[in-house]
């Protein structure tokens, strides 16, 4: 079992101003966002292009592809798992957390939230920290909000990072849930149900 996680800084760029930090990623506020087909993978070849781009690399080759924007009353979050090439249907998953006022808590609060999608499923759900039961790490499964979208499937000849078909997951995640801040502590976790020689 493989997992990849990333915990990062979210600085939302909604003026001109620009924030430097280390750990940190940009996310642009884009015009273009509407337009994205959610099948969880580039459906045309600009479709994610007016978004901030962060590649992430690791010691044993895995490469993903953070995708982020925000549009009027959504953050949207695009994860392309560029090196998988093995993949398990409805095992494989991502996850994208939001810790609301970065906060960096040793246990979840209830403005901790968490969206998670497995490959080739069109059911996801929200998790909500602040559970006083600690086995689901202090998370509880809550009703999705209004205008919330997880997707994932495969790429095709679309993607601009490798035409071998891989992984991909696509979120729109509303603001009225985790709020509108300029700084967000993010979390990205990628499962890969195939690995079993390593847990980072």
């Amino acid at each position: 079992m493989q997992k990849y996680f990333l915990v990062i800084s979210f600085v939302v760029l909604l003026s001109a101003g620009v924030a430097y930090a280390d750990n940190t990623i940009m996310i642009t506020k884009s015009f273009y966002m509407d337009k994205v087909i959610f099948d969880g993978k580039w459906s045309f070849l600009t479709e994610w292009k007016k978004s901030s781009q962060d590649t992430l690399s690791y010691d044993d080759g895995t490469e993903i592809e953070l995708r982020t924007a925000h549009q009027n009353n959504f953050i949207y979050v695009f994860v392309d798992v560029v090196s998988q090439t093995e993949f398990n249907k409805h095992g494989d998953n991502a996850i994208v957390c939001f810790d609301i006022k970065d906060a960096k808590p040793l246990t979840s609060n209830n403005d901790d939230y968490c969206f998670l999608v497995s490959l080739d499923s069109k059911t996801p759900f929200v998790l909500q920290g602040g559970s006083k039961l600690g086995f689901n790490g202090g998370f509880k499964k809550i009703e999705n909000p209004e205008g919330f979208i997880g997707i994932a499937s495969l790429s095709d000849e679309n993607d601009r990072y490798s035409k071998i078909p891989h992984p991909g997951y696509e979120f729109r995640i509303p603001t009225d849930l985790v709020g509108r801040s300029d700084i967000y502590g993010f979390y990205l976790g990628v499962y890969d149900a195939q690995r079993t020689d390593a847990v980072i």
